[in-house]
């Protein structure tokens, strides 16, 4: 499967989603997560369904593909998309659009509900052969074929780090107030920008602190410590803020960076 191909079967596979939960459980807002595993988790923050509920997805979103649901997105204004959403009872969704500067916006009408659009669709959902709804964590992980693994499904392999990880970034994001792109937003626009970077700065400096903690308690057995990352994640300014919490311990390590061997 081609990327492209791969992000446009996951858009598509994730509005049969949304339509079949919003059916199903209309008074339950679902949130669509960032990736986990080759594949996509959600939740709902006061409810996590059953596998008799996830079972009632599954069969929900196969009638719509064996019916071959059209995917015929339009193009509206920025306003007639607000009262179009709002008509359709999704106040947040058109809450959210007023911060977007843009003057033109792409709506998906499923059922009577009206979704936003963002990316490439397929035309019908027929073309949407294979998927999974797995129980995972707090909600569930959809899981569609992957670039790497052809037109399968790549084996399931639930990770605990991954979990901690998770659960760690979702009690994060609470505390600040900030557990959406809107979110940041209001944050902003507010003025209360300020008191959310302090939070998070504070609540790294904790971690470090921890993480420091577990290190002396290992030593001296626990030698090396590697931290990796992509590009411009923060590793060497995080080395460098652990190394001063390491000091504080008792303990003086030295750094070799990548960077030392950038030329």
């Amino acid at each position: 499967m081609h990327e492209e191909a791969y992000r446009t079967y996951r858009q598509s596979l994730l509005f049969l989603l949304f339509s079949a939960w919003d059916t199903l459980f209309p008074d339950k807002l679902l949130t669509v997560h960032q990736s986990v595993n080759r594949s996509t988790y959600c939740q709902c923050r006061d409810f996590c369904p059953s596998e008799k509920d996830l079972a009632a997805l599954t069969a929900a979103i196969e009638t719509a593909i064996c019916e071959k649901i059209p995917f015929s997105p339009l193009t509206y204004t920025k306003q007639e998309a607000i009262s179009l959403l709002r008509e359709s009872g999704e106040e947040e969704a058109a809450s959210q659009l007023t911060s977007v500067p843009r003057t033109s916006v792409t709506l998906l009408k499923l059922g009577r509900k009206y979704y936003s659009v963002y990316g490439q669709l397929f035309p019908h959902a027929g073309y949407l052969s294979d998927f999974e709804l797995v129980s995972f964590d707090a909600g569930f992980l959809l899981r569609y074929p992957h670039p790497t693994t052809g037109d399968k499904l790549s084996p399931f392999a639930p990770c605990k780090k991954i979990l901690e990880t998770l659960s760690e970034y979702r009690n994060l994001s609470r505390i600040i107030g900030v557990e959406s792109v809107y979110d940041l937003n209001k944050q902003i626009l507010s003025g209360d920008i300020q008191d959310c970077i302090n939070i998070s700065e504070i609540m790294h400096e904790k971690r470090l602190s921890q993480i420091a903690d577990t290190i002396k308690s290992r030593t001296p057995e626990c030698r090396v410590l590697l931290l990796s990352g992509p590009s411009s994640s923060g590793k060497t300014t995080t080395t460098n803020r652990l190394m001063l919490h390491l000091r504080a311990n008792g303990l003086f390590p030295k750094m070799i960076s990548l960077d030392d061997y950038y030329l």
